[in-house]
């Protein structure tokens, strides 16, 4: 397939190298000389220019032969105008959209009459996967799936946990958890069971319900957590950027307090403007006078979301020093995610690469859903089995996945299955599965 991708930035690169791995013909345009030098390594093709320009898109990028059109600069207008030209040449259209002001949803269809098929607005979905979070505050990093039937989890190994040293196939797991990926440094393994756990290991995890995760905790040590048993009830967020605000405005909605703490006047007023209950105050949250003014060690959680890393680094370390159970950052930089971790932060979420995986998630028509954090390299993605799709019938060790996949779980009507090699797949199973990119495309040939 032929697919044509606006921008070179950190989202339009990632897209680009996910769907030249999956074996698709890629065209990247952007106007940015010392980006598109950066394509040099991914063996594409590049086109120096505007991508809502006519005379270039119907040129040099040849749009009339393109499948797919995805558009994800950093200029909402120049998106839409982009997908409306590529419309009119018969290609599905995809408009990365930041401001909430356009699009206050994670996706939609809204914008179809112009020429939209798929609207992607990454601060909602970065906002609401900080709130997911949230609301799971046991572990680092959560999600569901499934509509609630499957939790997939992410905990870290810690270093006096027992199975330190021990192969996979030496410990037994846990009932109702399944290991699907581990996760070395910023290296994915697939579980195998000569393979050895070591201190800091990054586990995935399916989970058919979150009252397993007190048997998990021994089994990877202790779980980070805030005040035991405590819910997420008073949150304190950094910064009056899109996501800030939008965080702010889904967690009043779901009731809880929120104070958010902007140091530019301005911006401070422009929140509270949209903003109903939460509290906005006019200060810098990396002074910790301000801090302390704001008694943030009352608070359960406390959200770095300005748009410099360092400030949501700086500012999250100091709201843990000063008794912060949960901490989080808004990073630009993901390759970033597990050294931050491992000082102190609770979750480093990279928007970005969050926008990758949202927008990957509406290439692949097969699959239901798309979550985790997408780091270019691998993606989770749930199908559910026609009738006819090669998989149907055979137990998952005659099917022949790649090894470069793994199933996480199965669901059977109301029923999660986690899977073992013996168990068959059957029509209208929806079947959790994690792949590396390489795979991917075999991995959808077997489910369609």
């Amino acid at each position: 397939m032929y697919v044509i991708v606006g921008g070179a930035g950190e989202v339009g690169y990632h897209i680009a190298r996910s769907l030249r791995d999956e074996g698709h013909d890629v065209c990247v345009v952007e106007s940015d000389p010392e980006r598109l030098t950066r394509l040099a390594e991914l063996d594409v093709l590049s086109v120096q220019g505007n991508i809502a320009n006519k005379t270039i898109l119907e040129g040099e990028a040849k749009v009339q032969e393109a499948k797919l059109f995805i558009a994800c600069t950093g200029d909402d207008e120049v998106n839409m105008i982009a997908c409306a030209l590529a419309k009119t040449h018969g290609a599905r259209t995809i408009a990365r959209i930041n401001d909430t002001e356009y699009l206050n949803v994670p996706y939609s269809d809204e914008y179809a009459k112009i020429g939209i098929d798929v609207a992607v607005c990454p601060e909602m979905v970065a906002a609401i996967r900080i709130k997911r979070m949230l609301n799971q505050p046991q572990l680092v990093n959560a999600d569901v799936f499934a509509q609630g039937k499957v939790f997939v989890a992410e905990g870290r190994v810690e270093p006096d946990s027992f199975v330190v040293g021990k192969r996979l196939d030496e410990v037994e797991p846990p009932a109702g958890f399944h290991l699907f990926a581990i996760y070395r440094g910023d290296d994915p393994l697939i579980p195998k069971g000569q393979i050895r756990f070591r201190a800091g290991d990054r586990l995935l995890m399916a989970l058919t319900s979150m009252e397993v995760l007190k048997d998990v905790e021994p089994y990877i040590g202790k779980a980070r957590e805030i005040k035991a048993g405590a819910e997420v009830k008073r949150v304190m967020i950094a910064g009056a950027t899109r996501i800030g605000v939008q965080l702010a405005r889904l967690l009043e909605q779901s009731k809880r307090d929120v104070v958010l703490v902007e140091k530019d006047e301005a911006k401070a007023k422009w929140a509270s403007d949209r903003l109903q209950r939460a509290l906005v105050v006019h200060g810098d949250a990396t002074d910790r006078r301000v801090l302390q003014q704001e008694n943030v060690d009352t608070f359960d959680a406390f959200v770095g979301c300005n748009k410099i890393e360092e400030y949501n680094v700086l500012a999250a370390l100091l709201a843990k020093q000063l008794g912060v159970g949960l901490t989080v950052a808004v990073i630009n930089q993901p390759e970033l995610k597990s050294f931050l971790e491992d000082t102190g932060i609770d979750l480093a979420i990279a928007p970005r690469l969050a926008s990758v995986g949202a927008i990957l998630r509406h290439v692949h028509g097969g699959a239901e859903e798309l979550a985790l954090q997408n780091l270019g390299e691998e993606q989770l993605l749930m199908f559910r089995v026609p009738a006819g799709a090669p998989v149907t019938g055979h137990k998952i060790k005659r099917v022949g996945f790649p090894n470069t996949s793994h199933i996480a779980a199965i669901v059977r009507g109301d029923q999660v299955v986690l899977p073992r090699g013996d168990e068959t797949i059957e029509v209208d199973d929806q079947v959790l599965v994690f792949t590396l990119t390489e795979g991917l495309e075999r991995m959808e040939r077997l489910f369609t």
